[in-house]
């Protein structure tokens, strides 16, 4: 037995199955093209006055959980609109391709805010709002809001919250052996915005959650969004306006036990009963044609 040789097979066996981080590639806008760029220099983020495509997008991309680093900001302009107008908005995409395949990820529309999800027993925004307070008090506080969970969330979406949360600012875009991970840009402890939506002072020191981002790659399609304290990590850095935001990054994956949430899918049965009821239609309308 040569052992030289067989330690050579083992190790080029092992290399060959060996997975490594990719990052997105070919970046592009698309939608409605309403973006923000930010640059980073390790601690101050900064807005692009007028960014250079897709140079300056491809810089602001290169970033990664260790070292966020600057982000592109989709839908930029969401959070100034009136309820109304967010209603007819439509979304912006950044698009590109990574390990491969194409893949797109997506600001949130009013019609994806009110997308069932899971079981369907409740809205994409609905889980969302529930995720957030569920994740971030304690049981015994969740337990004793002062007001049901929906009612708070009326007051969330009608105090325009929606838009505040639909322009997701993305920082790096990774994929490892078919998993992708996603970095948001925002705050380590966004208590006080959303005590302001709210217009209440809700219980427990800190509240951490991200914005939403729609995804759709190699057959993935849902939304990924992360909750609690342990969804953030310091990104050591702040931005430059009196927003003093992005000083966390949320690392969102769609791996197993990750953070991706999906649209409901009809049951099987769901599905047969309207094929059936086409199926009867159809024929009403062909035997309706001969007469």
């Amino acid at each position: 037995m040569d052992f030289k040789k067989t330690v050579l097979g083992l190790s080029l066996a092992l290399c060959s199955v060996s997975v490594y981080a990719v990052s997105i590639t070919s970046p592009v806008i698309g939608g409605s093209g309403d973006v923000k760029l930010y640059s980073s220099n390790g601690t101050i983020v900064t807005e692009i006055g007028t960014p250079t495509f897709p140079a300056d997008l491809v810089t602001v991309l290169g970033g990664n959980a260790a070292a966020p680093g600057g982000n592109v900001e989709l839908f930029a302009s969401s959070d100034g609109l009136s309820n109304a107008a967010f209603a007819s908005a439509s979304e912006t995409t950044l698009s590109g391709s990574l390990g491969g395949n194409a893949i797109t990820l997506s600001s949130l529309t009013a019609a994806d805010w009110a997308t069932p999800v899971g079981n369907g027993s409740m809205t994409l925004g609905e889980k969302w709002f529930d995720d957030v307070l569920s994740a971030n008090l304690t049981a015994a506080e969740y337990s004793g809001l002062a007001l049901p969970i929906l009612t708070y969330y009326g007051a969330f979406v009608a105090a325009g919250g929606q838009q505040q949360f639909s322009d997701a600012n993305i920082s790096y875009v990774e994929e490892t052996g078919g998993v992708v991970d996603v970095g948001l840009a925002g705050f380590i402890d966004a208590k006080l915005l959303l005590d302001t939506l709210l217009g209440t002072n809700l219980t427990g020191p800190t509240i951490a959650f991200s914005e939403i981002v729609q995804i759709d790659y190699d057959g993935i399609s849902g939304y990924l969004y992360g909750v609690g304290p342990g969804s953030v990590t310091s990104s050591g850095q702040v931005s430059s306006d009196p927003t003093a935001s992005f000083t966390g990054n949320f690392g969102l994956t769609t791996g197993v036990g990750g953070n991706l949430v999906q649209a409901t899918v009809p049951l099987p049965g769901t599905l047969a009963l309207f094929g059936a009821g086409a199926a009867v239609l159809l024929g009403f309308r062909r035997r309706q044609a001969k007469l």
